[in-house]
């Protein structure tokens, strides 16, 4: 399965000294929970708390614009923390001593980047869609939904790009709500012919 990303404007990404070490860190939400995102093509996404349930061992990597070139921190040698909290999939890392990394380090310290992104894969049934009271199409992301967690990125550009998966579930809605709304046409014209039928019989008795 192809990899999605996606980027969240409601978090924050902050610089902190830690005093006792005089270590400086980088850390932030790489995603939120319950919260839309922007229009991704004709449908918004909402990630359910707990939506990371199952990848939170999984090799990840921090990534500077999700650019494996530019790696800040990595799970497995323990130089980046995540956990998931109440507000959503929040990380923590060490500024790497690296040319970029210093480069991270100011830019977020003027607040020229203070956005964060992640690169994932949804399970089989990890998510759902559905309609909200006003016709907008909506992409849930399931507790436990994410299927696999690649990286967390501070990036550029905060966007909501629609991935081929994505936009092929979201066909894949669209196509199967024209069915059903064809069966149901289908079931009322049915039901209509019979009845005629039946008035017809009972004129002619």
């Amino acid at each position: 399965m192809k990899m999605e990303r996606r980027n969240f404007l409601n978090n924050e990404i902050r610089m902190y000294k830690d005093e006792d070490s005089d270590k400086e860190y980088i850390e932030g939400h790489a995603a939120v929970f319950g919260v839309e995102s922007k229009d991704l093509g004709g449908f918004v996404e909402i990630i359910e708390q707990g939506a990371f349930d199952d990848v939170m061992e999984d090799d990840v990597r921090a990534l500077f614009n999700h650019d494996f070139n530019f790696v800040l921190a990595r799970t497995k040698s323990k130089t980046l923390k995540i956990k998931q909290t109440k507000k959503g999939l929040k990380y923590r890392f060490e500024v790497p001593n690296t040319t970029f990394g210093k480069d991270l380090q100011e830019l977020v310290r003027r607040g020229d980047i203070d956005e964060s992104s992640f690169g994932f894969t949804i399970k089989d049934k990890g998510d759902e869609w559905s309609r909200d009271s006003e016709g907008k199409v909506i992409r849930t992301i399931k507790r436990g939904g994410i299927g696999a967690l690649f990286d967390i990125s501070p990036v550029t550009i905060a966007a909501y790009p629609s991935t081929d998966v994505a936009t092929r579930s979201y066909t894949d809605f669209l196509n199967a709500e024209k069915e059903s709304q064809q069966e149901k046409t289908k079931e009322n014209i049915d039901y209509y012919k019979n009845r005629l039928t039946i008035k017809q019989r009972e004129s002619q008795l």
